[in-house]
């Protein structure tokens, strides 16, 4: 496919921002390209030399750009028109370690006085330096600076980011320590993307290659799982904040990329390998929404929490224990007219459907027409053809590299989707001496649903001629690579989703206003440090106080704008049959009647007659640990004294060790008004890192997150009124 220069360039500016090159799209849109490409690549020398080739590639694309023969400024109009849309949401996030983002003047520049862009002659050359800035920028700057070093992410995905590098926590996203790497070490760690791109990350021994799955049978693959070393004690993706988040995708995509350019015929010959992007969740007006069969992911991550309904959850549940032992799950199909019936009663009624008696073959088919009907397949729509290219073209030994940079790449629920799916077919193939089925037996059944094989062979039917009695060869070697790949990702789902968390998670660049009184417990005055923190928010609530109100009893969400961290802070509010002091012991003291997924929580120390230190457990989605808070709270019951509310924030404490996925919630605020004489405004503000998404996940849960307990804590009344009355 030919694209145009004004195409090329901007999907050229789309992939440095994805893969954390944003100050090469801020000199693009000021048009001061064409740059030096060898001083690009003497800029980044911690990058290999596939790293470096997809990046010229992209730059030498801009650069042909700029040396068309347009007028400047026509071809500054031109160049504003294809980043407008980039212009529009700030990327604050590089690898390159030489380069910094000044906040008050919205630029990029190069770290050191000296330092200046390399410019082709025949575009007019500018030095970073000549950016206009105060006193006060440049100090911004260079607190800054020691922020923007390389991530350390070597070919194997062993490990995140380094937090020191991540951009987004120069900003002050968390509370970490302060830095104590040097950009010298972190320079070295990156060296090992050239030392180990060759070895991979399984000696051969531990790798299963797709050559070899074919052949496996029940005996050998029960030897080979019993053989299995040890899993490593490392976590995984969950463990990881938002920034940690966003760095290591910007380095998966490069890496990604890099195999890609390298490898796979269709990217060398155009643009057809892209960033990747969320589809549009919307639909067209008047079309029915389906429930489950046909809606997206993306809908049940928003109504639910979760990116696989309830009711298909509860079906993997019930496949896992009752019926593993069922031979030849997922091979021998069900009843037609059973499966039908059984899907009727799903649509129609998600959370009251039951699987118990119901035949295994039927539930079984019932999961796979859900992943075959989701309006994109499980891998997504962009990142699917190179999931089909990783089993094609890269060589074994980098397969488990890619398949893990493109797995960091899938939006976020459907990498919960995936994650859960395939934990599922271990747990399948685990019981291979009783079902009989291998990771390439299961694989056989489920790659055309999961891959959406035949939707993509009907959409080529139109314009490729078929032989007669004979397969398209384009069709075979699709249908082989998915097989492969997904035997492969059912056998490596215990490594697919690991990094390796540095023990010592350095503090990066200043904290935002907001955090200079997030307090901890080795605060020398963390009590005052939390009631000014609350006075603050306070002020916040005052300050958009009447901007959302609406019908009395309607429960209320929108985000609120705060600084520029990755993090909403969501706002709601509801109205609560019931006193404000019951509603804030119950917040205080009975969390069990309104949290549904608490497993343990407990008061660890009392500060004071208003304040301590609660933790609390909840259960976390399968099959990651258990979500962990620790937090001081403080709160008001005095109504002679002010509003009552319940603030609350993480905090350390040294008798406590982590058990389980430890969120950071950066502020937490219920704020409680009498509205009659047995009736209660609740607000809620709601700032919480979960660990493990992207901002874009927060985006679209925050809000669900903050209603769903508004929601929770009204309902406990209105059940305890019941039984009253009754």
């Amino acid at each position: 496919m030919i694209l145009t220069p004004e195409i090329e360039a901007r999907e050229a500016c789309d992939w440095l921002r994805a893969a954390g090159f944003p100050q090469y799209v801020q000199l693009f849109r000021d048009c001061r390209f064409p740059v030096d490409i060898e001083w690009v690549k003497r800029d980044h020398p911690f990058l290999d030399q596939d790293a470096l080739d997809s990046l010229c590639r992209r730059l030498i694309t801009l650069n042909k750009c700029s040396e068309m023969k347009l007028e400047l400024s026509r071809m500054k109009r031109r160049v504003r028109k294809l980043l407008l849309r980039v212009s529009e949401e700030e990327d604050f996030c590089t690898i390159s370690p030489n380069w910094t983002y000044d906040r008050h003047a919205r630029q990029w520049r190069r770290l050191g006085s000296s330092s200046n862009v390399s410019v082709l002659s025949g575009s007019p050359a500018h030095s970073l330096d000549d950016t206009p800035a105060s006193g006060d920028t440049s100090r911004s700057s260079s607190r800054c600076s020691s922020a923007y070093k390389t991530a350390s992410l070597d070919t194997s995905f062993s490990g995140p980011p380094s937090p020191s590098t991540a951009s987004l926590e120069a900003d002050g996203c968390l509370q970490e320590k302060p830095p104590r790497r040097t950009g010298t070490t972190l320079l070295r760690r990156m060296e090992k993307l050239r030392l180990r791109g060759a070895a991979g990350l399984l000696s051969p021994e531990q790798s299963c290659r797709p050559t070899e799955l074919q052949s496996l049978n029940a005996r050998r693959f029960t030897e080979r799982t019993q053989n299995l070393p040890p899993l490593p004690p490392s976590p995984g993706l969950e463990v990881l904040t938002v920034s940690q988040v966003v760095q290591l995708q910007k380095l998966a995509l490069l890496k990604l990329t890099a195999l890609m350019d390298k490898h796979s015929p269709s990217s060398r010959q155009g643009w057809s390998w892209t960033v990747p992007k969320p589809p549009s969740a919307s639909r067209p007006g008047g079309l029915k929404v389906p429930r489950v069969f046909g809606a997206p992911l993306l809908l049940s991550l928003r109504q639910t929490g979760e990116a696989l309904p309830p009711c298909i959850s509860r079906a993997l549940l019930y496949l896992r224990s009752d019926c593993l032992d069922q031979v030849g799950l997922f091979r021998k199909s069900g009843v037609k007219s059973r499966i039908q019936l059984l899907r009727e009663q799903v649509e129609s009624d998600p959370e009251g459907v039951s699987f118990e008696g119901q035949s295994a073959f039927d539930v079984a088919d019932l999961v796979k027409q859900f992943f075959r009907d989701l309006p994109e397949p499980v891998f997504s729509s962009r990142l699917c053809e190179s999931f089909l290219h990783i089993y094609q073209y890269v060589p074994q030994d980098q397969q488990l590299l890619a398949t893990q940079a493109a797995v960091l790449l899938l939006p976020d629920e459907n990498r919960e989707a995936l994650q859960t799916l395939l934990h599922f077919l271990w747990d399948v193939v685990s019981c291979v001496d009783q079902n009989q089925m291998t990771p390439t037996n299961i694989a056989v059944c489920l790659a055309p649903s999961l891959f959406h094989l035949t939707a993509k062979k009907d959409s080529r039917s139109g314009h490729r001629k078929h032989s007669l009695g004979r397969p398209d060869q384009r069709d075979l070697s699709e249908n082989l690579a998915a097989t492969q790949g997904l035997a492969f990702m059912i056998t490596e789902v215990q490594r697919l989703f690991q990094v390796r968390v540095p023990t010592e998670q350095p503090r990066t660049g200043p904290p935002p206003p907001y955090e200079a009184f997030l307090c901890r417990s080795q605060s020398s005055e963390p009590l005052d440090l939390a009631f000014r923190k609350v006075n603050g928010l306070l002020w916040v609530l005052h300050d958009v106080a009447g901007k959302h109100c609406g019908a009395s009893g309607v429960l209320r969400v929108c985000p609120q704008g705060w600084g520029d961290a990755p993090l909403r802070l969501w706002r709601g509010s509801v109205e609560v049959d019931a006193p404000h002091r019951d509603v804030l012991r119950r917040l205080l003291r009975e969390q069990p009647l309104w949290e549904p997924r608490l497993l343990q929580a407990a008061v660890i120390q009392t500060l004071s007659d208003h304040a301590d230190i609660y933790r609390f457990l909840l259960r976390g989605r399968s099959p990651l640990p258990p979500q962990e808070h620790l937090l001081l709270r403080t709160w008001q019951d005095d109504p002679l004294c002010g509003p009552l509310y319940l603030s609350s924030a993480s905090t350390e404490h040294p008798e406590i060790q982590p058990g389980g996925v430890r969120v950071h919630v950066h502020t937490c605020l219920y704020l409680l008004e009498p509205t009659g004489a047995i009736k209660t405004r609740l607000t809620h503000l709601c700032q919480t890192d979960f660990r493990g998404h992207s901002p874009a996940w927060d985006r679209e849960v925050g809000g669900h997150c903050v209603a769903s307990r508004l929601l929770a804590v009204r309902d406990s009344f209105r059940a305890e009124f019941k039984e009253t009355k009754i």
